[in-house]
């Protein structure tokens, strides 16, 4: 029982690293397509 107890303590702390790095890295990505997409939709409203 205690080695499922640790077990499952792992896979939790596991899990919620690998959720705040999944985090981080959304926010890096929007931080970085954002300029892209109003870049790109500039040109879209003037052709409108």
């Amino acid at each position: 029982m205690v080695h499922l107890g640790i077990q499952l303590g792992m896979v939790g702390l596991v899990s919620g690293l690998l959720v705040a790095c999944g985090i981080q890295v959304a926010r890096l990505v929007e931080t970085r397509i954002d300029p892209d997409l109003s870049v790109l939709n500039r040109p879209a409203g003037l052709d409108i």
